[in-house]
């Protein structure tokens, strides 16, 4: 190609520019050369090195921490090449602190020790200064101290059955375990923890307060230096629990009862130790209570004269926020049937609850057996004519046409408390 052929190593060297780089280039080289071989020593001091106090190495004072900040920065004279000292910072030199002589919690005045820590290790320490530092070790430990919450300020309804309590939220506790971590010099002098909140609004139901102040107390109460003290989380919410109790009388539940008659009726039949039960809860859902329910009500068809005597244990079913004050869990009551009878009875009446749909129709079986438990009096001057099986049909429809089987209700034209043992199932046919 043509710019090879005219390319020439005189016509290079001849020319100007080419000659005056090579002429720098060559220049540098040897003062390179000559400045490392030949380069002077010399001494810099490197300052602002920050001094470490490593206490984990202290075997057998693991808990051992430096009291306070350590503000105090280093300043290490060194001795080497120049172009070494010369690129030297901060960052390639460690100050320690000499441990060796720590036994325990204490004021020490320690040896600071420079080292390398960069790359370059051709170069000398000459001196350091400080030569020592003046250091307070103390154990950093955690304790267990009991908080209490208070808020202050607010009004409070003027009225006598009003409960006003502070709590923590964390688990509705009227005090709280609260692990603190410091130095055991502080946590020495700690006592007490008071979890603080004000307001000056009117109080007439719970309230919370998410960010109240901490405050740490000696057992004179005086107020330590907070920032001397750490917990696990940044705050301890609080809350005025606004309440109300009331005292309720005890008495059973039922399912299955198409007479509330029968729950009067049944009152001679039980007896329990637990009479009354004082609840407590928000003010506007304990106005709405006026009896206890339960999670589990009497079967009122497993209640039978031919185990006449039966015990069920209830358990009280409350609103959200609401509780027993008297701590009890369940409600026992044992039932004593004696004076009650039992007799089989052929239903030949039936009836439906509800409205079937248009164009349908039902018939049923004529005749089926039911067990009726009752007083003895009223089962003896009972007739199955006046007993009927009620049966709800309203979500039938054209889909269930032909035969079906349907749960039944005894019930009875008069107003008696009698009910059914067991369960009646009643085969219908369902026709348009």
């Amino acid at each position: 190609m043509k710019i090879f052929k005219d390319f020439s190593v005189r016509k290079l060297l001849f020319n100007k520019k080419f000659a005056i780089g090579l002429s720098l280039f060559v220049a540098f080289f040897f003062w390179l050369i000559i400045a490392i071989d030949q380069s002077p020593e010399r001494e810099r001091t490197i300052n602002k090195i920050q001094i470490e106090v490593d206490t984990s190495s202290i075997w057998g004072n693991e808990t051992l921490k430096v009291v306070g900040d350590i503000s105090t920065t280093a300043s290490v004279t060194v001795y080497g090449p120049n172009y070494i000292v010369s690129a030297l910072t901060a960052d390639d030199i460690s100050v320690d602190a000499d441990l060796s002589n720590v036994k325990g919690p204490n004021t020490y005045e320690l040896t600071l020790v420079p080292s390398r820590k960069g790359n370059e290790s051709d170069y000398n320490f000459v001196s350091i200064s400080p030569q020592t530092i003046t250091v307070e070790l103390d154990h950093y430990e955690t304790k267990t101290i009991q908080a209490v919450p208070i808020i202050e300020g607010f009004d409070r309804v003027d009225r006598d059955d009003y409960i006003y309590e502070p709590i923590f939220t964390d688990g509705n506790l009227s005090t709280l375990s609260v692990d603190v971590k410091g130095f055991r010099k502080d946590l020495e002098k700690l006592s007490k923890i008071e979890v603080h909140a004000s307001t000056d609004e009117l109080i007439a139901e719970s309230k919370f307060f998410s960010e109240p102040e901490i405050l740490y107390l000696d057992d004179k109460g005086n107020a330590l230096d907070n920032k001397k003290f750490s917990l696990p989380y940044e705050s301890i919410p609080i809350a005025m629990m606004v309440s109300k109790e009331k005292t309720l009388s005890v008495s059973p539940s039922y399912i299955n009862m198409w007479n509330p008659q029968i729950a009067a009726t049944l009152n001679n039949c039980w007896t329990t130790e637990t009479k009354t039960l004082t609840i407590k809860g928000p003010p506007t859902v304990i106005d709405s209570i006026s009896s206890i329910e339960y999670s589990n009500p009497i079967d009122l068809s497993s209640l039978s004269s031919s185990n006449s005597q039966k015990t069920f244990e209830l358990i009280p079913k409350l609103p959200e926020g609401v509780t027993i004050s008297d701590a009890v869990d369940k409600v026992v009551f044992k039932y004593d049937l004696s004076r009650y009878t039992v007799k089989n009875f052929y239903i030949t009446n039936f009836s439906h609850e509800g409205t079937l749909k248009s164009g349908l129709s039902v018939s049923y079986d004529k005749r089926y057996s039911v067990t009726v438990c009752g007083p003895k009096n009223t089962i003896n001057s009972l007739k199955a004519s006046d007993l009927y099986l009620s049966l709800n049909l309203s979500e039938m429809s054209e889909s269930n046409i032909g035969t079906n089987t349907v749960g039944a209700t005894l019930k009875s034209n008069k107003n008696v408390s009698v009910w059914m043992i067991g369960s009646c199932d009643v085969t219908i046919k369902l026709s348009k």
